[in-house]
This record gives structure tokens, sequence and C-alpha cells, in this order.
């Protein structure tokens, strides 16, 4: 069986027409079932259910709405920089 998100994928079509927000950082690692964390792109939030979801952009360029929790879905740090040195 292929590894998936641990997180909850929101049924395609939902989310058309809801309200979407720009994401503060774009870079992120999702958890999948075989315990990896993978680099995602965040495309867009949006309200879902009275949580929030994310529209998530793979690697492959296949893009999934995800239910966010925050310890599956993470900031990537690899995109932070590093720390200056002085």
């Amino acid at each position: 069986m292929q590894p998936h998100p641990v997180l909850a994928r929101v049924p395609r079509g939902l989310l058309i027409q809801a309200e979407r927000f720009a994401p503060d950082w774009p870079h992120a690692e999702v958890l999948f079932t075989d315990e990896q964390w993978r680099p995602a792109t965040i495309v867009a939030w949006c309200r879902y259910r009275r949580a929030w979801a994310a529209l998530v952009r793979w690697a492959d360029g296949s893009e999934d709405w995800l239910v966010y929790n925050a310890r599956y879905l993470q900031r990537s740090f690899d995109h932070l920089g590093g720390w200056s040195e002085e």
C-alpha cells in the first residue's frame, strides 16, 4: 500500500466556492503514514467545519485539501535560512 498523508483529506469539490486565504508560510512538511515527512507547498487556507483546511501542492504538481492539524503539518524550517554568524 502506498504511503499517504496522515491528515484527513477534504472531499473533492467541497471547498471550490469557499473564501481562500494566502498562507504566511508556504513551505511546509506533511507527515505520511510511513512516518516520513514530505515537502509540500501551502497554496491557500480555508475555513472548514469549525477548523482550517490547507490546499497543499505536492512535488509532482498535484494538489489536495487537507484538514489542518499542527502535529502532522508543519512549517518547513529548511526555507527559513540559517543563523547569521557575527
